[in-house]
C-alpha cells in the first residue's frame, strides 16, 4: 500500500457515506413515517391478540 501525499486533501478517516441529501426530501420522509405507522398498528394488533402459552415441557430421563 503506497503511502500519497496528501497536504490540503480531506481526512479520510471514519465512515465514508453519501451526503444525507436524500434525508431531506419530504416526499421520502412522509413514505417512510407511514412505512413506521403502519409497523407499529401490526405490533399493536400482535400485542392486543398476544395469548400467552405455558412452557412446553418435556419428558426427562431418569
Amino acid at each position: 500500500m503506497p503511502f500519497e501525499l496528501a497536504a490540503g486533501a480531506p481526512s479520510r478517516r471514519g465512515n465514508h457515506r453519501q451526503p444525507a441529501a436524500a434525508d431531506n426530501s419530504k416526499h421520502r420522509r412522509h413514505e417512510e413515517n407511514a412505512i413506521v405507522e403502519q409497523a407499529e398498528r401490526a405490533y399493536e394488533v400482535l400485542v392486543a391478540h398476544w395469548q400467552p402459552r405455558k412452557p412446553a415441557t418435556t419428558p426427562r430421563s431418569p
